[in-house]
């Protein structure tokens, strides 16, 4: 059960790949579902899964996160790795049992779930599900090769199951089922699989199970739900008060907005994901080194990869709306053009509160952090959505992850420098400038796109895209940028050792 774990390298690949599927997956259903739905019903299903994602939140606690770190502290023992996974499992049934079932309250009581509790319903099954499926033990493990397979399977099935029954906007809920399947679906296999890792969950092992105290889980559990809460209240409460303050038609734009912002982040933060549990176990064993080692090395790629990404959407924003979500997403536009500069941000912070904070045991701090950004958020949401619609949720957003940049900057001023040595700035800044002059003049030569026309809204994207990649990775190389040339040193590698 707590075999060696793959190499960084390897994990880093499969987590790559499961953000590649997070990529081609809306890219191949998004377009489909924003013309089927437009802007008003695809909004409906949008707040429906903002609502799903509070209530996983109360249900979960801080679970997720506290799980990894707890797995990952004693995975080299068996008998306590099972016990642990078993306190926390029964933990996290219990709440999520309770949740669910004052969720299912509230469907009779708030006036705006009245009006589809049956879209409700369906969206909030993974809440159930995932509470079973103990996600967090996979990746405490560094099991990303399971993970990466598993979510791609139940991708290709959520959307097998979207193209064979979505037609019009009545059939607004199949999406619904759709999320459901993909959300869902994995905590059914994780369960199935877990009863088999764990040697079932009863008869057997008396001697594990009789000093089962799920109890003693409950305090640090809580730290890390307060946690959830404040990052929530900025990532997902946009949506939430969008919905209750604004109208349908605004929470589609901010969907549209925030849809390649996210999958930008998921692709940056990919190797932050594969590192925590590794660099929790390190911290666990006095590897105070090969701690700093690997952090300094994230720091460097996430800078290297988001900044760019940054750039290159604020700079065509226009034509990754039109071409994912048609031109009556228009409103979408200069609200993807503000959210983009998140993207670097919450590369930062998630280096620093997840890779550093949180192992370290320091996980006060970055819940300190994120309740500074929730407030800001909470503050400027109230202020501007009423009167701005999707714009206003964007700016609260982009302040908030400021907030939370500036506040863990500040508590990590004295350890950043010895982080951030070695990283060559200069050289990656020239790189974006050129990169970005390359676009404003392949934007010109190619001129405007004429309207509805998808196959010239991705002619124009794949050219401009590999113009600025083309001209960002060779001024890299000719600079001779460190972190570039270890990167494509390792490809070499590779390349010579399959």
């Amino acid at each position: 059960m707590a075999r060696s774990p793959h190499s960084i390298t390897y994990n880093f690949i499969m987590n790559a790949a499961l953000s590649v599927s997070s990529f081609l997956y809306p890219l191949i259903t998004y377009p489909y579902v924003t013309r089927v739905l437009g802007a008003e019903y695809y909004g409906k299903v949008v707040f429906a899964s903002y609502v799903a994602t509070w209530v996983s939140m109360f249900a979960q606690l801080g679970i997720p996160t506290y799980g990894i770190r707890a797995c990952a502290a004693c995975r080299n023992d068996k008998a306590k790795l099972r016990k642990t996974v078993l306190e926390i499992l029964t933990l996290n049934v219990i709440t999520a049992l309770l949740v669910y079932a004052v969720f299912i309250l509230t469907l009779f009581l708030v006036p705006r779930f009245r009006q589809d509790p049956a879209l409700f319903l369906i969206i909030t099954i993974p809440v159930l599900l995932n509470a079973f499926g103990a996600d967090w033990f996979y990746k405490g493990l560094e099991e990303y090769g399971y993970v990466a397979a598993r979510d791609t399977l139940f991708r290709v099935l959520s959307i097998i199951v979207l193209f064979l029954t979505m037609h019009t906007r009545a059939d607004y809920r199949i999406y619904g089922v759709m999320i459901a399947v993909a959300d869902g679906g994995p905590g059914i296999m994780n369960f199935l699989r877990l009863r088999k890792q764990l040697g079932g969950f009863s008869g057997g092992q008396a001697a594990d199970t009789a000093s089962i105290d799920w109890q003693q889980h409950v305090k640090p559990v809580l730290t890390f739900f307060m946690l959830s809460v404040a990052i929530s209240i900025y990532t997902s409460m946009d949506v939430v008060m969008l919905g209750f303050l604004s109208s349908d038609t605004q929470v589609g734009y901010y969907g549209a907005a925030t849809r390649m912002k996210a999958l930008a982040v998921s692709f940056v933060t990919a190797l932050g994901g594969v590192l925590m549990p590794r660099v929790s176990n390190y911290l666990a064993e006095g590897k105070e080194q090969e701690f700093r080692e690997l952090v300094k090395k994230n720091f460097s790629f996430v800078l290297l990869v988001s900044v760019p990404m940054m750039v290159f959407l604020a700079g065509a924003a226009d034509q990754v709306i039109f071409l994912l979500s048609g031109t009556d997403f228009a409103g979408a536009v200069l609200p993807m053009q503000v959210i983009s500069v998140t993207i670097v941000m919450i590369a930062l912070t998630n280096v620093m509160g997840m890779q550093i904070l949180v192992p370290s045991g320091r996980e006060k701090l970055t819940t300190v952090s994120t309740i500074w950004g929730a407030c800001v958020n909470l503050i400027v949401n109230l202020l501007m959505i009423p009167k701005f619609g999707a714009m206003g949720a964007v700016i609260g957003t982009v302040l908030a992850e400021l907030t939370v940049l500036a506040v863990q900057t500040f508590f990590l001023r004295k350890e950043l420098p010895l982080f951030f040595d070695g990283i060559e700035g200069g050289k990656l800044l020239a790189a974006i400038l050129a990169a970005t002059a390359g676009l404003i003049i392949t934007r010109r030569i190619l001129g405007p796109v004429p309207a509805s026309t998808v196959p010239e809204y991705l002619l124009h994207l794949i050219v401009m895209g590999a113009v600025f990649c083309l001209v960002y990775g060779t001024v890299l190389l000719v600079t001779r940028e460190k972190g570039s040339r270890e990167l494509l040193g390792k490809l070499r590698k590779k390349r010579r050792t399959s």
